[in-house]
């Protein structure tokens, strides 16, 4: 890992945050090495929360769109699904899942 100080890496983190406001660890992890800086990802949270700390706090709670459903009972809602990786040899799966 090079030798960064805690400043700079902040400083690198918060030009990362003002271009891309929307940005968690993962993407800023990667802006980072694109441009060669190796860094720890625990480093790279640490500095993100000191320079974005409202970022950190909101983004979650907008990733959480758990759905809810309001049915009547049993077998009322299914959810289907299905996968389609091994096709190429010849295998194809599909599940139900009753959501109630």
């Amino acid at each position: 890992f090079p030798d960064i100080s805690d400043d700079a890496l902040d400083e690198l983190v918060a030009q990362i945050s003002l271009q891309r406001p929307f940005a968690g660890s993962i993407i800023v992890l990667g802006h980072l090495e694109a441009q060669a800086i190796h860094i720890p990802a625990a480093c790279v949270r640490e500095s993100l929360r000191k320079v974005d700390t409202i970022g950190v706090i909101v983004r979650p709670a907008e990733l959480s769109n758990e759905l809810r459903w309001n049915v009547r009972g049993a077998n009322a809602l299914w959810h289907f699904d299905g996968n389609e990786k091994l096709k190429l040899w010849g295998f194809y799966v599909h599940g139900c899942v009753d959501s109630h």
